[in-house]
């Protein structure tokens, strides 16, 4: 397997990057008599081949947003992994959908190639090399003002068309789940021209917290559907207004408050 190959020849990038492809979490395994994670593996796949977009972009993955790590003597954070896999393979739809979001606010654009980019036409970049790609249209969505359209393979899309769209293409898309619901009202109208028939604000949370319970953003906007004498249903447990408030890490809230929007975006 790819542990022989590197134990005869630990230079080979490709055996690295497939290795740490297997890895479960918290797994390491001994190489050369030093142990490597998951992380470890893509650094030393960038090291021995720094042309390795692919390593570059699975390393940026496994940081957290200000995280940085040394490879071949050099600090690395998240956004430079992307940046760097993007200027070997402009084509990769996956580092541009998780490039845009890693903006600082105080820069604005992002330089790969040559050429500067917005966190928008990061997102546009991502879809017009894949249109799949449910990741980035979820983003797109949570990125355009109510009343903004833009325009991806030659059609017009809105923010509402952008959430369908993702979950046409990722149906369990907890986040796009989730941002469509606050295209409708708070109350409980009910639109058929909008993620299905019968579907409500409501409806939406209940359909995001089933793909991710751990939704805190989710649970909370939910909680706020219900009075607090009623509950709702999410998988096979009903749940009242405080139960949810509680599983979004929030206080209890009357129904009605005024609708912030999302806090991610």
């Amino acid at each position: 397997g790819f542990m022989k190959s590197l134990e005869i020849n630990p230079a080979t990038s490709s055996a690295w990057t497939n290795l740490a492809k297997t890895f479960l979490p918290e797994e390491t395994v001994t190489i050369g008599g030093n142990n490597f994670n998951e992380q470890q593996c893509y650094i030393r796949a960038a090291e021995t081949d720094p042309k390795n977009d692919l390593a570059w972009l699975k390393l940026g993955i496994t940081l957290a947003s200000h995280e940085s790590v040394t490879v071949a003597y050099n600090k690395t954070t998240k956004l430079q992994c992307f940046i760097t896999s993007l200027n070997i393979n402009p084509n990769n739809s996956f580092a541009w959908s998780h490039i845009g979001g890693l903006i600082p606010p105080e820069d604005l654009l992002v330089c790969i190639s040559g050429t500067s980019y917005s966190e928008r036409s990061c997102y546009r970049m991502a879809l017009q090399i894949d249109s799949n790609n449910g990741i980035a249209w979820t983003k797109l969505g949570a990125l355009l003002p109510s009343s903004t359209v833009v325009e991806i393979g030659g059609r017009s899309y809105d923010k509402t068309q952008c959430f369908i769209t993702a979950l046409d293409v990722m149906p369990e898309n907890a986040d796009a789940w989730y941002h469509l619901a606050l295209t409708f009202p708070i109350g409980g109208e009910e639109r058929d021209d909008v993620g299905g028939e019968g579907m409500s604000r409501q409806r939406c949370l209940i359909n995001a917290l089933e793909t991710n319970p751990s939704h805190q953003l989710a649970w909370q906007k939910l909680g706020l559907t219900i009075a607090k004498d009623a509950t709702v249903t999410v998988g096979e447990t009903a749940y009242t207004h405080q139960e949810c408030m509680v599983n979004g890490g929030g206080q209890t809230e009357s129904v009605g408050k005024k609708d912030s929007g999302c806090a991610m975006c």
